[in-house]
Parts: C-alpha cells; structure tokens; sequence
C-alpha cells in the first residue's frame, strides 16, 4: 500500500482521482490526508460522506429486507 503522503499529492481535479481516493478512504484503508488546501479538502470529504451514506443506506435497506423476508416465511 501506498503512504498517505503519495496518495494526497497525487489527488488532483480529476473526479476519477477523487472518487477513488474518497473510496479508500470511506473503506477504512487510508486516512483522511492533513496537508491537502481546502479547496482540494472539501470536494473529498463530501465525496467520502456521499459513499458512507450510501453504504448506511443500502445496509439498512438489506436489514430490513432480511428481515422481512422472515417474517414472511414464519407465517
């Protein structure tokens, strides 16, 4: 893996850059970089919000179908 140093100077206005460094930081497998200015901080972190929201979203829509779909079988 690369450090967190190389991964932040290589993110750059390029959405594909973004998207997948805002992925690995949603996962839990790089920090969130320090030395990035915040004009280059934001759009990441709202990026990094968007995927774990969404990640929330579809594991309660799983829980709630699961458990749904037990409740119909137990009838």
């Amino acid at each position: 893996m690369q450090s967190q140093t190389s991964l932040t100077t290589n993110i750059d206005d390029n959405g594909y850059e973004l998207s997948a460094h805002a992925a690995l930081i949603a996962s839990g497998r790089i920090a969130i970089p320090t030395d990035l200015p915040p004009d280059r901080l934001q759009p990441l972190l709202d990026e990094v919000h968007r995927l774990r929201r969404q990640r929330l979203v579809q594991f309660l829509a799983l829980a709630i179908a699961k458990n749904l779909a037990t409740e119909h079988m137990e009838k």
